[in-house]
C-alpha cells in the first residue's frame, strides 16, 4: 500500500465475503494490518544471512590458501634446508670427478656426461 505520505507499506488482509438473508455476496468485511516492521526485520535477517555467507566463504577461501601455501613451503623448506649440505658434496666430490675424467675420460654419472 501507499501511505498519505507517500511511504510504501506492508499489510496482511483477511477478507471474508458477506451475503445477505437470501445467501446472494453483497460485499467484503475484512481486516488490514500494518506489517511493515515485520518486512523491514525480516528483509534485515536476509542481508545478515548473506553476510554471514559471504563471511563464511572467506573464511574457506583462506583456510584454503593457508593450505595451499603449507603445501608450497613444506617442500621448499626441505631443499632450502638441505641444498647447503648437496653443495657441500658436490664441491667435495668435484676433485675426484676431475681426476677420474683425466684418468679415464667421458663418464656418465646420474644420466649426464
Amino acid at each position: 500500500m501507499i501511505a498519505k505520505d507517500g511511504t510504501t507499506k506492508f499489510a496482511e488482509l483477511s477478507v471474508s465475503l458477506r451475503r445477505d438473508s437470501e445467501g446472494r455476496p453483497v460485499g467484503f468485511r475484512g481486516v488490514a494490518r500494518d506489517i511493515s516492521e515485520r518486512k523491514k526485520a525480516e528483509e534485515q535477517a536476509k542481508l545478515h544471512q548473506q553476510q554471514l555467507i559471504q563471511a563464511s566463504k572467506m573464511v574457506a577461501l583462506g583456510t584454503l590458501v593457508s593450505g595451499v601455501a603449507h603445501e608450497v613451503n613444506n617442500p621448499n623448506s626441505f631443499i632450502m634446508l638441505n641444498s647447503p649440505i648437496l653443495k657441500g658434496a658436490w664441491e667435495n666430490a668435484m676433485p675426484i670427478l676431475d681426476k677420474y675424467y683425466e684418468e679415464n675420460g667421458e663418464f656418465i654419472l646420474g644420466g649426464v656426461r
